[in-house]
């Protein structure tokens, strides 16, 4: 799987902020906050390819975390992304 290239991650006010492109104004629907270990996961991964298994050894590899808490939320996360409309 991979990112949707039209989602664009901003720094805001000291919070991460990921918005649609796609589209010519904002639709506030299309407006997402993310947590620090999301936005840096969402920066590392760019626009290659990935699976949940990848993005496990990201984080385990940069945070203090167990595998199991890291698959965990790596599922909620790539869940949420689908939901979203932020994969391809």
């Amino acid at each position: 799987m991979r990112l949707k290239p039209s989602f664009r991650l901003n720094r805001v006010a000291g919070e991460y902020i990921l918005l649609d492109t796609e589209v010519d104004t904002i639709d506030m629907r299309k407006v997402f906050s993310m947590n620090e270990p999301a936005a840096w996961l969402w920066k590392k991964i760019g626009d290659s390819s990935f699976d949940e298994r990848s993005l496990v050894d990201m984080i385990c590899s940069e945070y203090d975390v167990s595998v199991a808490d890291a698959e965990r939320d790596v599922a909620n996360l790539i869940r949420l992304w689908r939901e979203y409309g932020m994969l391809i």
